[in-house]
């Protein structure tokens, strides 16, 4: 039998098969609805999350600051609604730090098929961040939702940066909104 113990300020997962499903407005492996200081460390194994208006991994639906790391594993996130697949929930604020590398790291992020769906990589639906630091540095990572990676649609946030400095990437847009960048009424 295994220990898990967590707190959404500084969970870590090294391995193992896990399936994290966020409850609607909570993220499936991050914060919950409204709540604050994600802090998420993926090192390896296989990993399916899964949330409606939270990210799949990340911050819950109007949560404030996460920051998310992956440096190995399999991760499968997907928001169905307005939530990032990896990132931040619908309508949340703060700081959003996302890190991605590892030769050996594959990560897909995915967001919709709604209307509004967040980022498959980034910010959530209608996010007001103060910043967003997205930085993908190896790895296989494929993000599809309004925005690939970078600002969902109707995001106001005051800084956003997306560095691409390694891996294999693949970024959809749907929803009007940019492969990477920006979405629609940004």
């Amino acid at each position: 039998a295994g220990n898990l113990t967590a707190k959404a300020d500084n969970i870590k997962i090294s391995g193992g098969d896990i399936t994290a499903i966020g409850d609607n407005s909570g993220a499936g492996i991050g914060s919950g609805f409204q709540g604050s200081s994600a802090s998420i460390e993926i090192t390896g194994g296989t990993i399916h999350a899964t949330s409606d208006n939270g990210a799949g991994i990340g911050g819950g639906e109007t949560s404030e600051n996460a920051s998310i790391t992956i440096t190995g594993g399999y991760v499968d996130a997907k928001s169905n609604y307005g939530g990032a697949g990896i990132g931040s929930g619908d309508g949340s604020l703060g700081k959003l730090t996302i890190d991605i590398s590892g030769d050996d790291t594959t990560v897909i992020g995915t967001s919709g098929p709604t209307w509004y769906p967040g980022a498959g990589i980034g910010t959530g639906n209608s996010a007001h961040h103060d910043t967003v630091d997205i930085k993908i540095r190896g790895g296989k990572v494929e993000a599809t939702g309004a925005t690939g990676i970078g600002a969902s649609g109707e995001s106001r946030n005051a800084v956003t940066s997306v560095s691409i400095s390694g891996g294999k990437v693949t970024a959809i847009g749907n929803s009007g909104g940019a492969g990477i960048g920006t979405g629609n009424d940004n």
